[in-house]
């Protein structure tokens, strides 16, 4: 009898050793966990972080976990939860294209709480690290399109991710990972209603139950039980159930010769990743001419379906769906002269500079552009002033592996997000931390 998918997955993650990765996707793995530490800390003083924290130490009680930006402990599966709520809300965590997903906050959760669990050292960081963005990835990338028009592949196979994760850390068998990843299965949730409702605090919810379903999926295998190893491909498996368009190939394809880890994309901005492609677009505008705000008579921004499905809110009223609105990000780009990771802010929200150019933005749906995604995120602008017309195209957003930040810029964007909640010297030995963390024997941090 062939193997199922979970068992060929699970052996892989069970197999998969730090020797055997190379020096890229070890630095890879270590800028995403540099990238999540510093959404983090960014998001950890926000009023929506500290009820996240209230509530994990209300349903997990005392334990042994510390929830990372904050001094509180509770259990290892609500410490998770805790941490991947934080690692997503202030929108500047890292992605992967084709699955249309986040990773590191849903992965990087699990590493931290299970720290209080089992004896870790860096190198165990790392393969966690690889095994728990290979499942999420994978996974996303099987269930296609179709899923992501309901669910918010963050929670559904951001919840593999995590399981791996967890499944490494505590060692588990080769069997007990096959369960482990059934049971994942079983657990994953998220639906895109909260932005129909404009109820983007709730998003959050979404990782959260996906790093905590994780842990409980891994623990549930630990104490050996079973679960069905025909979690993907079943009659009422994963693929059948969540997507009318899956493709199981991509669970396995390439297993063992390339690293998802090194697909993932870091973001530039503090915004949704559909407005990402559009901001480059008229960043590349700006950069060739000198566009004075006041002289816009138009612009015209033609997109694929998704951007206007998810990034498309019209008359942003918080910070959080200013985010998610293309017409703010760009009237803010034009305005401020520059989208940074802390000048979206309730000012801008009502800068009238900002709000009239708004209304001189159309954000039009393109059929030929539609047809590039999720293979790279497409956009066209159009901008007409007094007495010119400036186009440009975008395929690749700054931060994709086609067009990477560097380390340099990895590092600088930590400590913008960190600067008003960690000292020079605390960035810096977070950084160092990150950057030796293969060479460490006990936890760096």
């Amino acid at each position: 009898m062939n193997p199922s998918y979970a068992e060929i997955l699970a052996r892989h993650v069970f197999e998969l050793k730090y020797e055997q990765l190379s020096s890229s996707t070890v630095q890879k793995s270590k800028q995403c966990l540099l990238d999540y530490m510093g959404g983090v800390f960014h998001a950890s003083g926000s009023d929506t972080a500290l009820s996240y924290i209230k509530l994990a130490k209300e349903l997990g009680g005392d334990g042994n976990a510390e929830i990372l930006g904050s001094k509180v402990k509770t259990t290892a599966s609500y410490a998770a939860f805790a941490n991947a709520a934080l690692g997503h809300i202030a929108e500047t965590d890292d992605g992967h294209r084709a699955s249309i997903m986040h990773i590191g906050t849903v992965v990087f959760p699990v590493i931290f709480a299970l720290r209080s669990e089992t004896a870790v050292d860096g190198k165990d960081i790392i393969e966690a690290t690889v095994a728990g963005y290979e499942l999420a990835i994978r996974v996303g990338e099987c269930l296609n399109q179709s899923h992501y028009n309901t669910w918010h592949t963050t929670a559904t196979a951001g919840t593999f991710g995590a399981a791996a994760a967890a499944a490494k850390l505590l060692k588990l068998s080769e069997e007990q990972t096959v369960w482990t990843l059934a049971h994942a299965g079983t657990q994953m949730a998220g639906l895109w209603q909260f932005l129909d409702d404009n109820c983007l605090t709730a998003k959050v919810l979404h990782p959260a139950k996906s790093a905590q379903n994780g842990i409980i999926a891994a623990f549930t295998a630990k104490v050996n039980i079973p679960g069905p190893s025909n979690i993907f491909e079943g009659k009422r498996g994963v693929a059948n159930a969540y997507s009318t368009n899956s493709d199981l190939s991509y669970l396995i394809k390439d297993l063992g010769k390339i690293y998802k880890v090194d697909e993932a994309n870091f973001k530039a901005y503090p915004t949704c990743g559909q407005t990402h492609s559009m901001i480059d677009a008229l960043r590349k505008i700006q950069d060739e001419h000198d566009i004075d705000h006041d002289s816009v008579r138009n612009i015209d921004v033609f997109v694929y379906q998704k951007t206007i499905d998810i990034a498309n809110i019209e008359k942003p009223e918080t910070v959080a769906q200013a985010k998610f609105s293309v017409k703010h990000c760009l009237a803010l780009l034009l305005v401020k002269g520059s989208i940074s990771f802390t000048n979206i802010d309730e000012k801008s929200l009502t800068d009238p500079d900002i709000v009239t150019l708004m209304q001189k933005i159309n954000v039009l749906f393109d059929e030929d552009i539609n047809k590039g995604f999720p293979r790279c995120r497409p956009c066209k602008i159009i901008l007409t002033t007094s007495d010119n017309e400036y186009k440009a195209e975008n395929y690749y957003r700054r931060g994709d592996p086609e067009t990477p930040m560097s380390q340099i810029e990895i590092e600088n964007k930590f400590r913008e997000l960190t600067r008003d909640c960690l000292s020079k010297t605390d960035q810096q030995k977070y950084i160092d931390g990150v950057d030796s963390i293969e060479t460490t024997t006990e936890w760096p941090f």
